[in-house]
Formats: structure tokens, C-alpha cells, sequence
């Protein structure tokens, strides 16, 4: 064990949620519609809306996520015809399972299980298995932006030691929104670089051009085709602004510049590359795990 993975293995989950702002996590009802779910993520800066099931807290199923990415699938399933399921199904039905840590566990065991898992998102419990509350990747991130110790680590470690040039996926702001949610649920990403404006299309930067008030609503409804067949150079102020750096800079300038920027990512010498909350979280803390970084003096 390195000693700068000892400081993640001395916070605990509990400490964690504490010192963070819950309310960036919506808990739910499994019967309120998909709409809620997108309307949610699309005007309140949510990380995560969470299903709690009615029955025994310690039942493992009883706390699961709906995902930006789950309301964008809604759009594929009933392709011109959205809005009558958005309007009837329920957020339960496109819900997803997450894997389960105990609020005494450290932070490190929670990276290692959104690892295992592949997504970044936990449920924690108590040590009677009752909900505790949900950590993200992007909480993780901001709450190491206040952790004077961590701090200390990130300085140490420059972005190249964890992130190799590969250039992120790219769309054609000539291409159709409809085009650019089917690349990005088939490619398995969040995040989108627009070509020649160089800013990002993101999973809820798409929601909210969707469902951000009531007359997009009212297009939604009435002429889903319109929206979905637009460019996506038509989205203008919803395109998201990433940060800039480079491989040279450290960690600690990195997560500082990503948590500043609109699209809470950034990309690497011009668009050699992107980072994201989970190069800055998970795989930091692999990196961490198998090199010996000496702890800050």
C-alpha cells in the first residue's frame, strides 16, 4: 500500500456524505414518471435521481438510479412517440441497480466498487442496511477539492500519469440530434465533442434542451420530429464549455479547472484527448493503488 493510498483508506463514506451537499441527490418514488426524472436533471443540477422502492430499506433493491443516460434511451425505445412514454412509464421501469457500501467503509473502497460496477454511482448503507445516501463521482471530486490532504496528493501526480492520448468521441454539429443520442448510447459515453466548436454534447446537456421548460415541453409533445431532427449546432448555449490542459499540468490543476468548467470535463492539447470526473476519481485511485506515491510532507 502506498502511503497516499492510506489517506483514502482513512476516510470513511460517512465522513464523506457528511461533508458534501446532498442535494445534488433526488430520491424519488418508483411510480413518478420518466418526465419528472428529466425534468429534474434538466433544471436543478442534480448528480443523481434515485428510485427508493416502498417495503424494508434493507432489501438491496430497495435504492436504485435512473441515469441521464436512462432518460435519453427513452427517446430510442419509442422513437415519435416519446411523449406518451415519458408521460406513463415509470422511472423504475429504465432503473438500474448499484452496487451497495457501508457508510464505514473508506473512500477507497467505494472507488474500488464503482470500479467493479463500471459506473460511478453507490449506494451506501448503514450498518443496519438502511439508506444513507448516494456518492458520485462528482461529489468524490468536490469533496476532494476542499480535502487539504488530498489536495496535497494531487499535486504530486501529473494528468499524463493517468490518462494516455485517445482521442475522444467526436460528432458533426451538421448531424441531428436524434444521430448524436444514438452515437452516444451505442458508444457507451457521456460525452460528445462537437467538431470545429470544439464544446461538448452531453447526455444532460441534451435533456435540457429538451425538457427545460414548458414550451420545450410543448414541442416535445406536439412535434417530437422537430426537436430530435434539429442540429445540433442549433442547441447554441447548451453546448457546454469544457475545460483546457495538458498531459504536463498535475491533478491538482486538472480537478480544479474540470470542477470550474460547464461541462465539468475538459480536453487535453486542443482534443487529443478528454478527461472526465471518472479519470479524476476511479481511475486516480487505481493509479494510486499500483504505484507508490509517496504521501504529501
Amino acid at each position: 500500500m502506498s502511503s497516499s493510498q492510506s489517506i483514502f483508506l482513512t476516510i470513511s463514506c460517512a465522513s464523506l456524505l457528511k461533508d458534501t451537499d446532498h442535494r445534488r441527490v433526488i430520491v424519488i418514488a418508483p411510480d413518478q414518471p420518466i418526465i419528472v426524472v428529466g425534468a429534474l436533471y434538466a433544471n436543478f443540477g442534480v448528480d443523481a435521481v434515485v428510485i427508493q422502492e416502498s417495503g424494508p430499506l434493507t432489501a438491496r433493491q430497495a435504492v436504485r438510479l435512473v441515469s441521464g443516460e436512462d432518460v435519453l434511451k427513452s427517446f430510442v425505445i419509442n422513437p415519435g412517440s416519446s411523449w406518451p412514454y415519458l408521460m406513463k412509464a415509470a422511472g423504475s421501469d429504465l432503473a438500474r441497480g448499484l452496487s451497495y457500501v457501508q457508510a464505514e467503509n473508506s473512500l477507497g473502497e467505494a472507488l474500488e466498487a464503482m470500479e467493479r460496477q463500471r459506473y460511478g454511482t453507490v449506494v451506501v448503507v448503514n450498518r443496519n442496511g438502511e439508506f444513507a445516501g448516494v456518492l458520485t463521482v462528482s461529489m468524490v471530486m468536490r469533496f476532494m477539492q476542499e480535502n487539504t490532504e488530498l489536495r496535497a496528493v494531487l499535486r504530486k501526480i501529473r494528468l499524463r500519469d493517468i490518462v494516455r492520448p485517445y482521442p475522444p468521441i467526436t460528432v458533426s454539429p451538421e448531424e441531428t440530434l436524434n444521430y448524436a443520442i444514438h452515437k452516444m448510447l451505442n458508444s457507451q459515453v457521456r460525452r460528445l465533442v462537437v467538431e470545429g466548436h470544439w464544446k461538448i454534447l452531453s447526455d444532460r446537456s441534451i435533456i435540457r434542451f429538451l425538457m427545460r421548460n414548458a414550451a420545450a415541453l410543448e414541442s416535445l409533445r406536439d412535434q417530437p420530429y422537430s426537436l430530435l431532427e434539429a442540429p445540433i449546432a442549433s442547441l447554441g448555449s447548451h453546448l457546454e464549455r469544457p475545460a483546457a490542459c495538458s498531459y504536463q499540468d498535475s491533478l491538482d490543476e486538472v480537478l480544479e479547472n474540470v470542477l470550474a468548467s460547464e461541462a465539468l470535463c475538459a480536453l487535453v492539447g486542443g482534443n487529443e484527448g478528454i478527461v472526465t470526473p471518472w479519470d479524476l476519481t476511479v481511475r486516480l485511485y487505481r493509479f494510486i493503488s499500483e504505484n507508490k506515491v509517496p504521501s504529501p510532507a
